[in-house]
């Protein structure tokens, strides 16, 4: 990512400034969690979307030291475009749930949170689903069961399974958004997101009892 540093730098601040841009119109207690339905459950005092801010500057710090410490740091040259793309894609992710929150802190019930947070996570589910099957072993990224992890051939099966089931998930998440009440839609998201989590880690390992038994023969 040599080179390219200063966009995931600008985009880090990004969530920061924007709560700072607007900080002074924030009512002195701001929407911190939802319910089900969209209905703010949760608040907060203002200052709190400070720290919350800066998350993002902790994590994309924690995503560029993660590729030096890897055991297998070597492979992650195989995919570096990929891997930024997803250090840019987990950043505008961040920045669009900010926009939510201050745009519910300034004008509440505005916007249907459900509706918005469903449609965040189905375009996220589809950029990683996209990037994943590009993704090489690692300890970091991706899938990384252990019989993936043992196994160059499984690890590939494993993420090109994982990223098409993120890239269905994403599709059904995006379609809820239209079609579906607020209701079902937010509870449908843990759901979608443990098929596509269990699928590949029980595929990986019927894949990798098979390589062994091949071997055997």
């Amino acid at each position: 990512m040599k080179g390219k540093g200063w966009i995931l730098v600008i985009l880090s601040l990004l969530p920061l400034l924007m709560v700072l841009a607007v900080y002074p119109e924030l009512p002195a207690l701001v929407p911190m969690h939802w319910e089900i339905n969209g209905v703010s459950a949760e608040y907060g005092e203002k200052w709190m979307l400070l720290p919350l801010g800066g998350m993002s500057v902790l994590m994309t710090a924690l995503l560029w030291a993660v590729p030096k410490i890897d055991p297998r740091k070597e492979n992650y040259r195989r995919f570096e475009r990929a891997y930024f793309s997803i250090c840019v894609v987990l950043n505008v992710f961040f920045m669009a749930v900010m926009a939510i929150v201050l745009a519910e802190s300034l004008s509440p019930g505005r916007i249907s949170v459900p509706r918005a947070a469903g449609a965040l996570c189905g375009l996220l589910f589809l950029f990683i689903g996209n990037l994943m099957p590009k993704i090489k072993s690692n300890f970091s990224t991706g899938f990384k069961t252990p019989w993936a992890l043992s196994s160059e051939e499984v690890w590939n099966k494993t993420q090109r399974l994982g990223g098409r089931l993120f890239v269905l998930g994403g599709l059904v998440l995006l379609a809820g958004c239209f079609f579906v009440e607020e209701k079902a839609l937010f509870a449908a998201l843990p759901g979608i997101l443990f098929v596509i989590l269990l699928l590949p880690t029980v595929m990986s390992w019927r894949w990798y009892r098979q390589e062994q038994e091949e071997k055997r023969e």
